[in-house]
This record gives structure tokens, C-alpha cells and sequence, in this order.
């Protein structure tokens, strides 16, 4: 099942996941070192009419603002809730990109979820998260730090259900992704958003 990619969640999400999560404590690499991507630049319509608007916040940090398709309704209960902006900034590791997309949770802790990410000729974004079954394999076997916490089964056939804490240095991550093949480490294939026209393109 295709997931979401929102950013109208804030916390250790930023994806409308299943159950299970794959988040880190570190980016891949630096954003003192980022580039704006100017092909995310401007509106982004997701299957559900929803609008993501990508903006450059600085010379290296990128601002994704969600408009939901439900704030033009007139209850009131959702046309009164402004849209939280979310920030990350973007790496480039060999020829793939890739979004850190920060998040702050209890106690001001700062995470990152991170996500492959291609734009089509059409002008269509494809973007994929982090493998749960990759990842906790990876740490189990002593090649990433980080934790691995069972979530019991789900699915037919039974699945284990892992949430995957990583704490390994940029650094680390970024030659682990390197020397993998990254449609292998990031396989949960997101819904795509589409480009919206203006009259000018």
C-alpha cells in the first residue's frame, strides 16, 4: 500500500505512515553544505486535492507549507487550523536526492525523516521512505546504530511490525546509502504529487 507524504504532521512524522516508523537523530550530511532544488519550487497537488507549497527559507533550508482541501469547507473545526510549515533541506548523494525533513518532538528533540526523491518529465514527484525491514536489519547486525522496538504483527501474511531508531553520525549514513542500492533502502513508495501549472509554464 502506497503511504502519504504529509507534512501537516509535524512530530516524528511526516508521513501519513502505517504503524510503523523509521526515523533518525542526524541528517544525511549538512545543510550548511545544501543547495535549494529549484524543480520543488512552488505548488504541489496531492491525490486527496490537498496543496504542498515548497519555498527556499534561506541560501540552504527549504519550507514545505500544506494546504488542506478540507480548509475551504465551512465546518469550522477544520477551517480554523493553520497550516504548520515544515523545514528541510535536501542532499545529493552520488546521482539520487534526498529530503531531511526536520521534526521536533517532546522536549524540544529534534529528528529527521528521511526520503528518496525523483521528479518526473511529466512533473511528477515520486518519493520514497526508508525501508523498516532494511533499516532494522542493518542494525541488528551492527552496520548502523540506532534501536529496533518490535510493534507485535499486522498484515496477512504476518508481518512484524518495527518501529527503527537510528543514532549513527551523518557521515555513516551517507556511506552506508552509498555503498547500497537506494531503491533497496528506500522501498515505501509514497502517493506522487503533481506540479500545478501556472500560465506562464
Amino acid at each position: 500500500m502506497k503511504r502519504y507524504f504529509y507534512f501537516l504532521l509535524g512530530a516524528a512524522l511526516c508521513l501519513l505512515l502505517t504503524s510503523c516508523v523509521v526515523d533518525s537523530e542526524n541528517p544525511l550530511g549538512s545543510s550548511e553544505s545544501a543547495q535549494i532544488d529549484q524543480c520543488l519550487l512552488g505548488d504541489w497537488i496531492a491525490p486527496n486535492g490537498d496543496i504542498i507549497h515548497f519555498s527556499a527559507k534561506d541560501a540552504h533550508w527549504m519550507v514545505a507549507l500544506t494546504t488542506s482541501k478540507s480548509s475551504g469547507s465551512s465546518d469550522n473545526s477544520t477551517a480554523n487550523q493553520k497550516p504548520e510549515p515544515n523545514l528541510f533541506f535536501v542532499t545529493t548523494i552520488g546521482d539520487d536526492s534526498y529530503l531531511n525533513m526536520r521534526s521536533v518532538g517532546e522536549g524540544s528533540k529534534v529528528t529527521y525523516s528521511l526520503y528518496r526523491y525523483t521528479i518526473a518529465p511529466d512533473q511528477t514527484l515520486h518519493m520514497w521512505g526508508l525501508s523498516q525491514d532494511e533499516m532494522a536489519a542493518a542494525v541488528r547486525a551492527g552496520k548502523l546504530k540506532g534501536t529496533v522496538r518490535e510493534q507485535g504483527t499486522t498484515g496477512h501474511p504476518p508481518h512484524t511490525d518495527v518501529d527503527v531508531h537510528l543514532t549513527d553520525s551523518s557521515e555513516h549514513l551517507v556511506k552506508f546509502i552509498a555503498r547500497h542500492d537506494p531503491t533497496d533502502i528506500f522501498d515505501t513508495e509514497t502517493d506522487p504529487l503533481t506540479k500545478v501549472r501556472t500560465n506562464g509554464d
